[in-house]
């Protein structure tokens, strides 16, 4: 959904105070996670084909690290990341540039050349604020005409629609 978790909690339920529903959300997250989560398609295969092409990559993300790693872990997609920022990694979360400057940073990137690929508006704003371009899946719950609002440099309708992107031929 893009931004934290109390975020979203507070805008679903009105209140303030949300931390009862974080913990009953982390307990339901936790023991339903795996039947619940799903990859798109061709998820995988971009991505193990890109890391095999030398770029690097990591996840910017408003999720916690167990239930980011608990996703990275069980699609086996944690070994082609080569940072992991999480919404306790910084102290201003997305849409604010600070997580993807982290990343920018901890991958030796450079921002002219580094895309940042996301299913949120506060993804695209973030990047933007960040100085590195910006993609937007069409898949996204938001949808691709919200998503367009945010002017992504790039949307999207396939994971392998990054090989052309990034100046792979498609296989």
């Amino acid at each position: 959904m893009g931004t934290t978790l109390e975020q979203q909690l507070q805008a679903f339920s009105g209140a303030q105070d949300v931390s009862d529903f974080v913990r009953a959300y982390r307990s339901f997250n936790s023991s339903h996670h795996d039947e619940m989560v799903r990859t798109f398609p061709h998820v995988h295969e971009v991505v193990k084909r890109l890391h095999d092409h030398g770029l690097v990559m990591g996840i910017v993300t408003t999720k916690i690290r167990p239930s980011t790693m608990m996703t990275l872990e069980k699609y086996d997609l944690e070994r082609y990341m080569s940072t992991v920022i999480t919404v306790s990694d910084v102290e201003h979360p997305k849409p604010h540039p600070e997580p993807v400057l982290s990343a920018v940073e901890r991958l030796g990137a450079n921002l002219e050349t580094t895309l940042m690929i996301g299913d949120s508006p506060v993804d695209v704003q973030s990047a933007k604020a960040a100085g590195v371009q910006a993609a937007a899946v069409a898949w996204s719950l938001k949808g691709e005409q919200k998503l367009r609002e945010y002017e992504p440099d790039y949307i999207l309708h396939d994971m392998r629609d990054l090989y052309a992107i990034v100046g792979l031929p498609e296989e």
